[in-house]
């Protein structure tokens, strides 16, 4: 997409085309992608975009940012519950962070390849729900040990951090 004027041309709006029929997402959704950052240039090139402000609203509200190293814990933790293909990897990220993540398929195949090189996940080609070729991927005893690891280094992270935003100044 060419930038608008007056801002950066790092950052712009994709909408959704046409999607499968009976595919859970809306026809048409606004992405924002600022290279994993919401700012006031990606703020600009949705304003300047023609898009009605109810997708304006959605892009900008309903979606958390993924922070660096999170994507391989969300991707194991989708692998925990069972084996999926690539899309369906997607889709169950999407379902149980109760729809704050979309993760890119630019993002997500890189990943589930490093993640196959390292031995987490094992990948098996074979027929998807409509008779697709697919690859499905499941956690190896390596992946389950890592997301272990990695869920306990998370929640000591963010405990720490929610620790320190509970500080006061008097306490200081």
């Amino acid at each position: 997409m060419p930038p608008t004027e007056g801002c950066s041309p790092r950052v712009g709006v994709r909408t959704g085309g046409a999607t499968p029929k009976g595919h859970p997402r809306e026809p048409r959704r606004a992405r924002l992608y600022a290279y994993g950052q919401r700012t006031a240039s990606a703020v600009c090139q949705l304003l300047t975009s023609g898009l009605s402000s109810k997708l304006i609203r959605e892009a900008m509200g309903s979606r958390a940012d993924l922070l660096p190293g999170t994507l391989d814990l969300l991707i194991l933790q989708a692998l925990s519950l069972g084996p999926l293909h690539g899309y369906g990897v997607l889709s169950r990220i999407e379902q149980i962070s109760g729809g704050a993540f979309l993760i890119e398929q630019g993002a997500l195949y890189p990943a589930l390849y490093r993640l196959e090189r390292q031995r987490v996940v094992l990948g098996a080609w074979g027929l998807s729900d409509n008779n697709r070729r697919a690859k499905f991927y499941r956690l190896t005893a390596t992946g389950r040990r890592r997301l272990g690891a990695e869920a306990e280094k998370w929640h000591r992270t963010a405990g720490a951090i929610a620790e320190a935003l509970r500080a006061r100044a008097d306490e200081a």
